[in-house]
């Protein structure tokens, strides 16, 4: 009975460390900057389309190539283009999570060898996980509802091709 509370807090702790959403499939991502610079891809944007179109409510995704005025080009095993009228969220991911959630979970149940000493030690643990864990999801994902122009020229340069195409590179993706 003298631990459940601790278990508790730790198996609570471990599900919201699962709450945050990686929209890229494995692989996709880069593992550090220095690899998302030198791989010269764009980052992975995945959008949520707003009815009537046929896709609506779920979530397309790809590496972002380029945008233009009306349209954004996202490939996956195809080039995709998405009228930006349409897109009701827009997510670009750049690199890969690192698992602090883990470490903070392991590093806060290991305070219960501490002793007296739990008392500061625990909430320390909290203070520097939960910084950490949160500041890593959210390092290098730029979210948006209903994204604006101001979002989209945000983001370009983390595209592909952030300077766009000529329009006869653009025919040759849309046939």
């Amino acid at each position: 009975m003298r631990h459940s509370k601790l278990y508790i807090f730790i198996a609570f702790m471990a599900f919201l460390s699962g709450c945050y959403t990686v929209y890229a499939p494995a692989g996709k991502l880069a593992e550090s900057p220095e690899e998302f610079v030198k791989s010269g891809k764009g980052g992975w944007l995945s959008i949520r389309l707003k009815p009537p179109h046929p896709q609506a409510m779920s979530m397309q995704g790809g590496e972002f190539l380029f945008q233009d005025s009306v349209n954004v080009y996202l490939l996956n095993k195809t080039v995709n283009q998405y009228p930006k009228s349409m897109i009701d969220l827009a997510v670009l991911e750049l690199m890969k999570k690192r698992p602090y959630a883990w470490w903070w979970i392991l590093g806060s149940a290991s305070t219960i060898s501490h002793g007296f000493g739990l008392i500061a030690t625990f909430p320390l643990w909290q203070i520097v996980g939960i910084s950490a864990t949160y500041g890593e999801l959210w390092h290098d994902v730029y979210k948006q509802e209903k994204p604006d122009d101001s979002y989209w020229q945000g983001i370009n340069v983390l595209a592909r091709f952030p300077g766009g195409l000529d329009a006869d590179q653009k025919l040759k993706i849309s046939q």
